[in-house]
């Protein structure tokens, strides 16, 4: 059975044949909003000189098996990291704030 995700939603087939179909679906998801804080041992994991990104760092740290936590954010958040972001930021800041 395969599922192909389409503009208006979401359909399942069985090769040419639709069995479900799920119009508009909302899916829900806690995100790496870019927060963290550190144990000073974690840096031992991070090599010197070299990209290291934070979700390779925490892929790291679950495979040992050391204790990693989330705090979830329930407010509106949005990623700044583009000019685009930043500009809707700023447009929807009066809106919502």
């Amino acid at each position: 059975m395969d599922k192909i995700l389409t503009l208006n939603g979401i359909i399942e087939t069985d090769g040419s044949r639709i069995t479900a179909i799920e119009e508009k679906p909302i899916h829900k998801f806690f995100v790496n909003a870019g927060i963290y804080v550190l144990s000073p041992q974690v840096f031992e994991y991070i090599p010197k000189d070299q990209f290291y990104d934070m979700p390779t760092l925490f892929e790291e740290l679950i495979k040992d098996d050391l204790k990693t936590i989330s705090f979830p954010i329930h407010e509106y958040w949005l990623d700044i990291g583009r000019m685009s972001d930043f500009e809707q930021a700023q447009t929807e800041y009066g809106e919502i704030f």
